[in-house]
C-alpha cells in the first residue's frame, strides 16, 4: 500500500513538474518567473546560511535547498545575466567579510550596493520585457541587510564580550568540605578535590564558597545557615 502511494505521490509531482509533451509544467512554468526565481534564490541562500550558521537544524537546510534548486531552475529558463550573479554573491561576500574583519561598516556598505546592483542586472531584457521588479529588489536587499546587520552585531557583541576563564568560573562555586579542620584542608568541588585556605575552623560535609584562587589552593568562606 505504501509502495502504492509512493508511486502516486511521485507520478502527481511528476505531471506538475513536467507536461505529457515534455514542456514545462504548472509548478516549474510558474517558477520560471524572473521575480520568483529571484525571491527563491534569495530565500535559499538565507537557509544554507542558517544551517551552516547552526549547525544540526537540518530544517533550515532542507527547506533551504529546495528553495535554491527551484530558483536556479527558473532562472536556467530566463535570459539570465552572469554578471548580475556574480555581482549579487560577490555583495553577500563582502557582506559577511565585515563579520570577521570589522572594517567600521564599509563591507557591509559597499556589499549592500552591489547585491542591490547585481538583482537589478540579473535578468538580461529588454524595454517592457520581464525583469525582476523595483519593489523586490528593495525589499529583498532591504531583508538581506538587516540579516547581515544582525549576524555584524552578534560577532561584535561575541568579541566586545570579556572570555569567562576556569578561575573566573570557579570563584563563587559551592564545596563541601572533605573533613574537620581549622587553616587548612581541603574540598570537594564538581567530583575534585581542591586543596582550601580558611580564616575559620570549618566541620566535615558543610558549605562552603570558594573566594580567591591561588593556583590550586582555594579560599574558602563558611556559608553561614
Amino acid at each position: 500500500m505504501r509502495r502504492v502511494l509512493l508511486i502516486s505521490c511521485l507520478m502527481l509531482i511528476s505531471s506538475q513538474l513536467l507536461a505529457s509533451d515534455g514542456s514545462l509544467g504548472p509548478v516549474l512554468s510558474f517558477v520560471a518567473e524572473p521575480n520568483l526565481a529571484y525571491i527563491l534564490l534569495i530565500l535559499g541562500l538565507y537557509g544554507l546560511i542558517f544551517e551552516l550558521a547552526t549547525p544540526g537544524l537540518i530544517l533550515p537546510g532542507v527547506l533551504g535547498g529546495i528553495c535554491l534548486a527551484f530558483g536556479i531552475y527558473g532562472l536556467a529558463h530566463l535570459p539570465l545575466n552572469p554578471l548580475g550573479l556574480i555581482l549579487m554573491f560577490v555583495g553577500i561576500a563582502l557582506m559577511i567579510g565585515e563579520t570577521f574583519v570589522m572594517f567600521f561598516g564599509l563591507l557591509a556598505i559597499l556589499g549592500i550596493i552591489t547585491f542591490a546592483a547585481g538583482s537589478l542586472y540579473l535578468i538580461n531584457t529588454h524595454p517592457g520585457d520581464l525583469s525582476v521588479a523595483w519593489p523586490i529588489v528593495i525589499v529583498m536587499t532591504a531583508l538581506t541587510s538587516a540579516f547581515f546587520i544582525l549576524i555584524i552585531n552578534m560577532a561584535i557583541r561575541a568579541r566586545q564580550k570579556k572570555p569567562i576563564t576556569g578561575k573566573e568560573q570557579l570563584i563563587g562555586s559551592i564545596a563541601i568540605v572533605d573533613y574537620d579542620f581549622e587553616k587548612t584542608g581541603t574540598v570537594r568541588l564538581g567530583g575534585e578535590h581542591w586543596n582550601a585556605v580558611s580564616d575559620s575552623p570549618v566541620k566535615k560535609d558543610a558549605l562552603v564558597k570558594i573566594t580567591a584562587l591561588d593556583g590550586l589552593t582555594v579560599t574558602i568562606e563558611l556559608i553561614q545557615h
